[in-house]
């Protein structure tokens, strides 16, 4: 760049802002704003053909790596820097990205003394992009390898060695030079594609993830898909053509035509116009067309730029003789010689406008990140304080503290004291699924001789009129009189006549009571599996923040659940046995008035069946259609059982004639045998040769009922003192025992059990970082006055 076109650029308050504004942007990435923002940045895109490496050089005016492929594999970024002093450049390592994930806060790491001879500079940064992908290495350890070294970073085997093909981490590059303009850009790795394929040559922000492979679809693809994330918000287009192509085949111009359809951020550059022969007299006139602005306009224009060919370079020019003869060759060559607007034309006037345009972007801009700063520290913020807090007691007091809140919500939860009423309405629904299942184990007497199938339906009695009568005898077996004809008999040893024997009731007895174990076991595993989630629950609530601790503490109430689980087992097959020897109960008012409801019932029904031996009573099958019926049938009532045996009899529907009962015991009452009743009347018949049986129906019957009644209560309330009143009792003492807190190493082991979460740690480590970072870059905002 000539001093006169530096003076133009510098010399100007305009400048000085710009030099400030390129210091800001320089400083806010360091800080890691990339990762954050919508960064304003410049983006490059075109063809493979475009000239990248001598684009760079020549806005740089250093030498870059050259090699065919892919020779750049990680971004360079290149920052101008204006100075009175000597020429300079400086190289450092920026690691923003580890795994290719943004790190909390990046790391610059010099990487080198200051570099004064330019000559040098070429290998410095191949000796810095190897240090970029060995990150495994130290970063050091390449600053004296030589060329043939640093070529076997690019081997398959120091691929399976760990060298990376391709970093999202920068080799920074700060260039201070007397003869430049302040300006930032990011040099990206160059690709082999196909000529219509577009290729990336320098851009500031951020990279693709993955690794670029030679494979020419795969590179396409993400070449594409980078020019297309990159090309959106904030970014200054510029599309890199050269005249000896056509402007219809520029791909890259189709991408910055699609996310800028207005054309109000996209710059044209053109390039190579050396290389048009005297007989490109139609490309010459289309170019200049776009040039003067009479073609395919963009708002920020084209400009047209000469770069050094392989001869020239080969003679090592300055930058300013490479300048200086590429504004000969624009003065002197038709058609560019005649083109009135000179600021379309050369290095210094593309500088100077990516220069101001990026000024004026950053400018516009800057409110709009320092927002974005703050409502981001105030998300972090929020987030942190829904964050456990950090330990602020000694570990002991912090466990205890633990420890007692866990073990009162277990007593809040097993006792009802609070307002957590949950388990303790859950094991009363088990509890009434328990005294279903048990009413379902009544005995099925039915006091008919034949087919009590059809004969006979299930006697139900008050009790069964509720929601438990659809599992009325589910497990019972079916006795009709015969049947228990048969008990007896079978139990019949040296009882005198008249005399039935205990063992036949017994045996009927303990025929249902057999069925109470599996209804039992399963009651008490539904509670015991509650109490173990509901352990499990709240352990993982209460210690959740510190994982060992959690570990440790549910190790101690799972074995100690586990034995009072089997202990509260053991009494619940201890209850089973008591009730099945020896048969027994001192309730015997209620035994006694329930076995003469049961015993008339029977009889009633053996007297029903009598009558009417052809068709089932509507009584005993409640709905069944019949052709006939003994007698309209009332609800039964079991108050008076004598009495309720009238009901029974034939009467008039309308209620006003009397029955032949009726009349019968009224006209013994004229004869003067006042007083009598239906039993009364009974007596007159021969005696039922069935009487026993019913009578045995009606004890087994009366004693399963007080049986019944007995266990419904005692086994729920034999696990609720044996398992979860007896875990909430015992508990607490037994994870403070376990602490041992007067032992000498005390405070080590429990300060390694309150060790916190690590996902947690790493979480509020990973937000307390951001919000310095963040800080950090508020305070740049601030510094520059925004």
């Amino acid at each position: 760049m000539s001093d006169s076109a530096n003076m133009e650029i510098s010399s100007t308050e305009y400048a000085t802002r710009a030099k400030q504004l390129m210091k800001l942007a320089l400083n806010l990435r360091d800080l890691g704003a990339e990762t954050e923002f919508d960064f304003p940045r410049i983006v490059v895109i075109g063809g493979q053909s475009a000239g990248k490496s001598s684009l760079v050089e020549a806005v740089t005016g250093i030498r870059v790596p050259r090699d065919s492929g892919t020779c750049t594999r990680c971004p360079m970024e290149c920052n101008m820097n204006e100075t009175t002093g000597d020429w300079k450049c400086k190289i450092s390592l920026r690691f923003v990205y580890e795994n290719d994930v943004a790190l909390a806060a990046p790391r610059v790491v010099d990487f080198g003394s200051p570099i004064t001879d330019k000559s040098e500079v070429e290998l410095a940064l191949r000796r810095a992009q190897a240090a970029i992908l060995n990150q495994h290495r130290p970063p050091q350890s390449f600053l004296e390898r030589d060329i043939d070294e640093l070529n076997y970073y690019r081997t398959e085997e120091a691929f399976e060695e760990g060298t990376q093909k391709f970093s999202l981490n920068t080799v920074r590059i700060d260039i201070y030079d007397p003869d430049c303009a302040p300006l930032t850009f990011v040099d990206l790795p160059g690709l082999c594609l196909s000529p219509r394929t577009p290729a990336i040559l320098f851009i500031m922000h951020i990279l693709p993830t993955g690794l670029i492979h030679n494979e020419e679809g795969e590179v396409v693809d993400m070449v594409v898909n980078l020019v297309k994330t990159q090309i959106k918000g904030n970014s200054l287009i510029l599309v890199t053509v050269p005249m000896t192509d056509d402007m219809k085949n520029q791909q890259s111009m189709k991408l910055a035509r699609e996310a800028d359809p207005m054309k109000s951020r996209t710059i044209g550059v053109l390039t190579k116009p050396d290389a048009l022969g005297r007989g490109a007299t139609g490309a010459r006139k289309t170019w200049t067309e776009v040039l003067e602005g009479r073609s395919d306009e963009l708002r920020l224009g084209y400009y047209c730029v000469r770069l050094a060919d392989d001869e020239e370079r080969a003679k090592d020019l300055s930058r300013a003789e490479t300048q200086h003869l590429a504004s000969l060759f624009f003065q002197t060559t038709d058609p560019w010689m005649s083109i009135q607007d000179r600021s379309r034309f050369g290095i210094p006037a593309l500088v100077k406008a990516l220069s101001g345009h990026l000024t004026e972007l950053l400018d516009r801009t800057l409110p709009t990140m320092k927002a974005q700063t703050q409502k981001k520290i105030d998300e972090c913020r929020k987030e942190l304080a829904k964050l456990p807090s950090l330990l602020i007691h000694e570990p002991s007091a912090e466990i205890l503290d633990l420890i007692n809140r866990f073990c009162g919500e277990l007593n809040i939860a097993v006792y009802g004291n609070g307002n957590l009423k949950t388990f303790i309405q859950q094991n009363r629904a088990t509890y009434r699924t328990f005294k279903i299942k048990i009413r379902g184990t009544a005995p099925d007497f039915r006091p008919v001789e034949t087919n009590p199938e059809v004969r006979c339906g299930p006697i139900r009695d008050d009790e069964d009129m509720d929601e438990m009568d659809s599992v009325h005898h589910i497990n019972a077996k079916k006795h009709d009189l015969y049947s228990v004809r048969r008990v007896i008999k079978e139990s019949i040893a040296w009882e005198l006549p008249h005399n039935v024997p205990f063992d036949a009731k017994a045996f009927l007895i303990r025929e249902c009571l057999d069925n109470w174990d599996s209804p039992a076991l399963a009651c008490h595993d539904a509670v015991s599996t509650r109490l173990h989630g509901f352990l499990d629950i709240k352990v993982k609530e209460h210690f959740k923040r510190f994982p060992k601790l959690q570990a440790y503490v549910w190790q101690l109430i799972e074995e100690h659940f586990k034995h009072h689980r089997d202990l509260s087992q053991q009494a619940v097959k201890i209850s089973l046995a008591m009730e099945k020897n020896p048969l027994f109960t001192q309730n015997h008012h209620y035994l006694d008035s329930v076995r003469e409801k049961w015993l008339s019932l029977y009889r009633i029904h053996r007297r029903q069946h009598a009558m009417c031996p052809a068709v089932p009573c509507v009584i005993c099958l409640p709905g069944s259609p019949t052709t006939r019926s003994c007698s309209p049938q009332p609800e039964i009532e079991y108050d008076d059982a004598p009495t309720r045996a009238a009901r029974y009899l034939p009467q008039q529907p309308n209620g006003r004639e009397i029955t032949p009962l009726e009349r019968a015991l009224s006209a013994l009452s004229e004869l003067g045998y006042s007083g009598l009743t239906t039993n009364d009347l009974a007596r007159l018949s021969p005696p039922d040769s069935f009487e026993d049986e019913l009578i045995v129906m009606a004890d087994v019957r009366s004693y399963f009922q007080a049986a019944y009644k007995r266990i419904i209560d005692h086994l729920p309330l034999t696990i609720e003192h044996s398992l979860n009143q007896a875990m909430a009792n015992s508990i607490q003492m037994v994870l403070v025992d376990s602490l041992a807190l007067g032992s000498a190493d005390a405070h080590l082991r429990l300060k390694e059990l309150v060790t916190e979460e690590s996902a947690i740690s790493a979480r509020r480590d990973a937000l307390n970082s951001k919000i310095t970072k963040l800080k950090a870059i508020l305070e740049q905002f601030s510094k520059f006055g925004v």
